[in-house]
């Protein structure tokens, strides 16, 4: 089932849905557009420690005798870790309660065939949701649910991003396609954009910059100061080079940062080279901060 916007999609999921006596519990590093779904859906919410399974488990607990759905993501994008799926998978199905995984910025770069974090850990027939976007991996826009036949038709009636929008126009809709075509035939960009990635953080890591708890080609790098961030932004991009800034409420504001994403068309010249812009502009400014 397809969504126009991917914001509006996950929105449209959630909050489709759920109902005021359902109970959503969410990680609490969950995207803003799954804790709008939630607040939309009028439901109860709780949310749960990030990636901690013990958490979750008081979370269900205090809310036995109603419907449940967990909410996780498949790679979190401002953190650029992993969903622990194994752990809170299990916990989620000791009370009953059904799991929801938003694969955003793990369709097509994780997993043997690229269907996300579920493929990677082995733990697909165990989802009985997946939402995605085509605004990541597939360089469009738009978003999609994946679940049993019942429930899209149910959503098709209760989404209302979906119901009350315009479908994604054909040449969109023609570049998703060619996307998956690659994406799915091609498992080398796979391989190298992993490559890529574990070589980027490693040098992040050389050069004492703190990217947080990030495992995967999203790393971000903390600055902790909103002023900061953006001066050395100006720099970078006079230097030619472009790292998104994360400004709160996105992060905390301590975690104010770059959120740096490495692709696999990225060459190792690609990299160094960013690399040397970052340790010449942002390792001196870093080293500035500590001894001030």
């Amino acid at each position: 089932m397809l969504f126009n916007s991917g914001f509006g999609g996950a929105l449209g999921t959630i909050s489709g849905l759920l109902r005021k006596s359902d109970v959503a519990l969410l990680d609490n590093r969950s995207h803003l557009s799954l804790r709008d779904g939630a607040v939309l859906s009028r439901c109860r919410t709780e949310k749960f420690e990030h990636n901690d399974p013990a958490s979750l488990d008081v979370a269900l607990t205090r809310q036995k005798a109603r419907r449940q759905l967990v909410i996780v993501e498949g790679i979190y994008s401002m953190d650029g870790d992993f969903g622990n799926l194994t752990e809170l998978l299990a916990v989620a199905e000791s009370h009953g309660a059904s799991v929801f995984i938003d694969e955003a910025h793990s369709m097509l770069g994780c997993g043997e065939h690229g269907r996300g974090a579920a493929e990677h850990f082995g733990v697909e027939d165990r989802v009985p949701l997946v939402y995605g976007t085509f605004s990541k991996a597939f360089g469009a826009l738009g978003g999609f649910v994946a679940g049993s036949k019942e429930t899209l038709q149910y959503l098709r009636f209760y989404a209302h991003p979906y119901v009350y929008s315009c479908a994604l126009p054909p040449v969109v809709i023609a570049a998703i396609l060619k996307a998956l075509e690659l994406g799915t035939s091609q498992p080398e960009l796979r391989v190298q954009l992993w490559k890529n990635a574990d070589y980027f953080h490693a040098q992040l890591q050389s050069l004492g910059l703190d990217t947080g708890a990030s495992t995967t080609y999203v790393m971000p790098i903390v600055i902790g100061d909103r002023g900061r961030m953006y001066r050395l932004g100006h720099e970078l991009r006079r230097r030619g080079l472009w790292v998104a800034p994360v400004d709160y409420p996105a992060v905390p504001q301590n975690r104010i940062c770059f959120r740096a994403c490495v692709t696999a068309k990225h060459t190792r010249a690609d990299l160094d080279e960013a690399l040397n812009i970052l340790a010449d502009t942002l390792v001196p400014a870093m080293l500035q901060q500590q001894s001030a």
